[in-house]
């Protein structure tokens, strides 16, 4: 089964890039309102290891995400725009559009693109339950989040970028993964949705 779900430019750049091969979306209705817990707290692994380890998604919470199972294909919406030719319609994407072809395209929002301009389709691999701020350094990175190493130093650090800054913070990078993801988490979902610690569909895939 095919199932659509969207991506804003940057991500699509690191899904092509191989550097994006998870993402979390928020569960609605969230799940137990009033039980704050940490997926590293034994009451999560009452609530989630009835099958597997507490890492481990349960068969009926599987059953209950909206974006699929394993082996199941999702077809990426993304900012799209249509070009008429004589020859038929064909399709730009903001992600890897370059304006030196003197073409400007008017972008569409990637809720309205139709499944015919779809061209990237992703596999999913695993999917699991945990909270927001449980993430792992790796899975931060994987998380397709920009990260460059500094050359000219000895040590050769790796940066990462952060995309959401409180007013009067002018850090362009990090040392910290997970800090460059929250910053991300914030500037797509709003200021205030990291410390709401949501729990969240986490789904890894392959891109096809």
């Amino acid at each position: 089964m095919e199932r659509p779900i969207l991506f804003l430019a940057p991500m699509v750049q690191a899904i092509l890039n191989g550097t994006k091969t998870q993402t979390r979306r928020i569960i609605k209705p969230e799940p137990f309102l009033n039980k704050q817990y940490s997926s590293n707290d034994p009451k999560y692994k009452e609530w989630f290891s009835m099958n597997g380890s507490h890492n481990d998604c349960p068969d009926k919470w599987i059953q209950l995400a909206p974006y699929g199972k394993p082996g199941d294909i999702l077809w990426v919406r993304e900012t799209w725009s249509p070009i008429e030719f004589e020859s038929g319609t064909h399709y730009r994407y903001k992600a890897t559009f370059t304006e030196n072809t003197g073409l400007h395209p008017k972008w569409k929002p990637s809720i309205h693109m139709p499944k015919v301009a779809c061209r990237l389709r992703l596999m999913i691999k695993s999917i699991r339950v945990e909270r927001l701020q449980d993430i792992s350094i790796e899975d931060a990175k994987a998380e397709g989040i920009g990260r460059w190493i500094e050359e000219r130093m000895r040590s050769k650090p790796e940066h990462y970028a952060i995309y959401y800054r409180e007013p009067g913070d002018d850090s362009l990078y990090s040392s910290c993964p997970i800090l460059s993801y929250e910053t991300l988490w914030q500037k797509i979902n709003g200021p205030d949705s990291w410390s709401k610690n949501p729990w969240v569909w986490v789904i890894e895939f392959k891109k096809l």
